[in-house]
């Protein structure tokens, strides 16, 4: 019996570390598809089908043939470096914003910019959704 327990103990450990390893994103895999910010930044300005603009210390780019909008800290923002990468997709006749954030900044400046996005998304999908 105890033999049992032991083998039941080992596997259910092996299946959490399993899965605890399967959760932990590769050092390339971010969730914005891109190393860092600048990396994002720097592979999209090379990009003619991405359209660039400046706002509010952040820059704008979006990639109208992903239906995907990007907003990347610069260098004079708080939060820099971060990037926003907010794609809109379609479900059931209703449109959805997938947001992604990496930000480099402290967790109270991160926290922040993630509420204000998330409040943008939130008006953005009522307006999309009537």
């Amino acid at each position: 019996m105890m033999a049992i327990r032991t083998l039941c103990l080992l596997l259910g450990l092996g299946v959490a570390i399993a899965a605890f390893a399967q959760d932990q994103p590769d050092a390339a895999d971010t969730g914005i598809g891109y190393a860092s910010p600048e990396a994002a930044l720097e592979a999209l300005r090379s990009r003619l089908d991405v359209a660039l603009k400046e706002q509010n210390d952040w820059f704008v780019l979006t990639d109208a043939a992903a239906n995907t909008v990007w907003s990347i800290a610069t260098s004079r923002h708080p939060a820099h470096p971060t990037a926003v990468k907010r794609a809109f997709v379609q479900k059931d006749g209703a449109v959805f914003v997938k947001m992604d954030v990496q930000c480099g900044a402290s967790k109270a400046v991160c926290d922040q910019v993630v509420e204000q996005f998330q409040s943008l998304n939130a008006g953005m999908q009522r307006s999309l959704n009537p």
